[in-house]
């Protein structure tokens, strides 16, 4: 066998390639329509369904396969990389962009470099050696513009330092995790100043990110606006999830200021003669 080579930028000379690709994409659309729907229940069902149509395609070649499978060497030892490379950059915004993708990771990386695995369905993010986030993958479905894996949780300690920057912020929307939250928000606006209704939105959100009940807490908060006709206060949330808000007593034990007499009299000096 004598091995050649595609030339850059002529396509029609990967035929050998590109006929038995489009073979299985016909047959995948063929065996949608017979199934009556596009819709599974997860990720591995679908699996299953791609693995099924491949196996009876392979069926075909098992022979040959078999005959040169006796004439293969092994397997490399170690495993392929089946990753792209690449560095992110972390804005003060603490976002990252990627393949027209645009992420949060948490506000402790602003400004930091990061090294990106890039998979087909996720990021995993490197500082250094140690790999601090993973996140899923998005893909834009326009040809221009990005698209967002925005996290709440990622960002809201630092937007709670400077609650009114929610209002202005291009992520304000996808900060928001589901319909609840933009309807609470929207509330928020109707009872409250804009000022107080940015405080009160983030300090929902730290609430639901702290203490894990998102989805309650949303719940809660409708049904008490429904009840009353008004949403709780901030003070009353403050009470409520995070205790009472005010500054514990510390004791302060003041010293004798009439130890700064011997420095101003150059006793010391004296002192540590003495000593020394």
């Amino acid at each position: 066998m004598k091995p050649t080579v595609n030339n850059r930028g002529v396509s029609h000379e990967n035929g050998a390639i590109e006929a038995p690709h489009g073979s299985l994409k016909r047959r995948i659309a063929q065996a949608l329509k017979l199934r009556g729907n596009s819709d599974f229940a997860s990720e591995s069902d679908y699996r299953r369904f791609i693995e099924g149509i491949v196996e009876r395609l392979n069926k075909r070649c098992q022979g040959r396969l078999g005959e040169e499978q006796s004439h293969l060497t092994p397997l490399p030892e170690g495993k392929a990389m089946s990753y792209s490379p690449l560095t992110a950059r972390v804005t003060t915004s603490s976002t990252i962009s990627v393949k027209r993708g645009l992420y949060t990771v948490p506000s402790r990386l602003i400004g930091e470099q990061l090294r990106v695995h890039l998979y087909h369905d996720r990021l995993e993010c490197y500082l250094g050696q140690s790999q601090v986030i993973t996140l899923t993958r998005v893909y834009g479905t326009t040809p221009v513009g990005r698209a967002r894996n925005i996290d709440y949780r990622h960002i809201i300690h630092s937007l709670a330092a400077k609650p009114q920057a929610f209002r202005f912020s291009a992520l304000r929307d996808d900060l928001l995790p589901s319909a609840s939250y933009h309807q609470l928000w929207a509330l928020a606006q109707n009872q409250f100043t804009p000022q107080e209704a940015c405080k009160w939105m983030v300090a929902v959100l730290r609430i639901a990110c702290d203490h894990d009940c998102e989805s309650v807490l949303a719940e809660q908060l409708l049904e008490q606006q429904q009840r009353e006709g008004k949403l709780p206060a901030l003070k009353t949330l403050q009470a409520r999830y995070i205790g009472d808000p005010t500054t514990p007593p510390i004791p302060i034990r003041q010293h004798s200021i009439n130890d700064y007499d011997g420095f101003l009299s150059g006793q010391w000096i004296a002192r540590e003669a003495a000593n020394g």
